[in-house]
């Protein structure tokens, strides 16, 4: 059984997201809300209790303006990350920020998606995550998360959908990866 998350623990991943969110936004970059913590908040009204990663998108196309790789770096130090790593390869460009709390790693990940022809994509190793177009493109939603305002993706539940098929149902798993098996994704979805 993946152990439930602390208050504690809880908390201190709200403020890390909340960091990370500030840091992109203070170099002009646009975070979107995503994964796991999109989905805890759309269907629980808070973070997924047992998920130690949670992400903020952003268009790769932002970050290559000007010196922003470093402002960004600089930024997050700023807010007190000391544990900055990033990974760069093949249009690939991903900050990562842990800390850990009580025993536990706490991560909130910043991956870039690069246009490529009509979707937006990321790399997973060999594996490819693709996202349409329009949802990068069309105007965000709010959602709010413990009190914070944050932007995702719209239409949030189209997005959902799009990442884990049927996004209502309550799957304790410990990765995307096993939620987004073939037994509950619909056709078409990546």
């Amino acid at each position: 059984m993946i152990p439930n998350k602390t208050e504690k623990q809880h908390q201190r991943h709200l403020e890390m997201l909340r960091d990370c969110r500030d840091a992109l936004v203070e170099v002009g970059i646009r975070p979107l809300l995503s994964g796991s913590a999109l989905l805890g908040t759309c269907r629980d009204g808070d973070l997924v209790p047992w998920e130690r990663g949670i992400v903020l998108i952003y268009r790769a196309e932002e970050l290559a303006v000007g010196r922003r790789r470093k402002e960004l770096k600089k930024a997050l130090k700023r807010k007190g990350f000391l544990r900055i790593t990033t990974k760069q390869g093949e249009r690939q460009f991903k900050f990562g920020n842990w800390d850990e709390v009580e025993g536990m790693r706490l991560l909130v990940e910043l991956p870039a998606y690069y246009l490529v022809g009509d979707d937006y994509v990321r790399r997973h190793g060999s594996r490819k995550r693709i996202i349409p177009r329009g949802f990068f493109e069309r105007e965000p939603e709010e959602v709010v998360l413990r009190g914070e305002t944050f932007l995702c993706p719209s239409p949030k539940e189209e997005f959902l959908r799009h990442l884990y098929g049927d996004w209502h149902r309550v799957i304790r798993v410990d990765s995307g990866k096993k939620y987004r098996n073939k037994a509950f994704m619909p056709s078409g979805a990546q």
